[in-house]
């Protein structure tokens, strides 16, 4: 991912300090952890519903792209309008119901913070644009630390029949794979301790990072 995004996470952690760590990531974290991964930044990968599904330009990419802007007038409208349009259950509702399963499980504090970061994000079109013209994730094979990939059984806006299958097949061999049961495509909404556990029953079984491809960059 030639991108703003995973230079912007380097950076972060140059400045911290951390020259790899545990990574985890969801949808376009997922990506970006898949990336930095690759760099040799990750001990270990957890992916989460991972985007970037897709090699070049295809109809995958241009569907998720297409649901992506579907969501772009209710940001436009959030930031002109501000918390009084955030707050409103219905519009709450509509944005959420592709992101989870149980709409009725995400608190209201849940759901306020996932409007405010979607009105806020001053990069929405640009990263839209820029998964859309380099096409997908690359050279998954070359990735030699530990990887769980964790799909969500209940998602609608990353199907895994369509993009779940892409890393299903094109992780490295010994991959971990988990169907994390009853939940949509951003799964710390609706059920934060299901997610929680994954991470850290995944992280407590490889502390160090270990891999049969060899050590982790140090």
């Amino acid at each position: 991912m030639p991108s703003s995004p995973v230079h912007a996470v380097e950076r972060a952690m140059d400045e911290a300090g951390f020259a790899t760590a545990h990574l985890v990531g969801n949808s376009l974290g997922g990506w970006v952890a898949l990336e930095l991964a690759r760099r040799g930044r990750a001990r270990s990968l957890l992916a989460l519903a991972p985007a970037g599904g897709w090699r070049h330009i295809s109809v995958a990419s241009i569907a998720i792209g297409l649901r992506f802007l579907a969501y772009f007038p209710f940001a436009v409208a959030g930031n002109l309008l501000g918390e009084r349009v955030l707050g409103v259950r219905p519009i709450q509702r509509q944005v959420l119901r592709r992101l989870v399963h149980d709409v009725d499980a995400v608190p209201p504090a849940g759901a306020m913070d996932l409007m405010r970061a979607t009105t806020h994000c001053a990069a929405y079109l640009r990263v839209l644009l820029m998964g859309l013209r380099y096409g997908g994730v690359k050279n998954l094979a070359g990735i030699r630390v530990p990887i769980m990939l964790a799909l969500c059984e209940r998602d609608v806006f990353l199907p895994i029949a369509r993009y779940g299958v892409f890393y299903q097949r094109g992780l490295p061999a010994g991959t971990e794979q988990r169907m994390l049961p009853g939940v949509g495509h951003v799964p710390a909404l609706e059920n934060p301790e299901l997610v929680a556990a994954t991470i850290a029953e995944f992280v407590a079984r490889h502390p160090g990072g270990s891999s049969p491809g060899g050590d982790c960059p140090a």
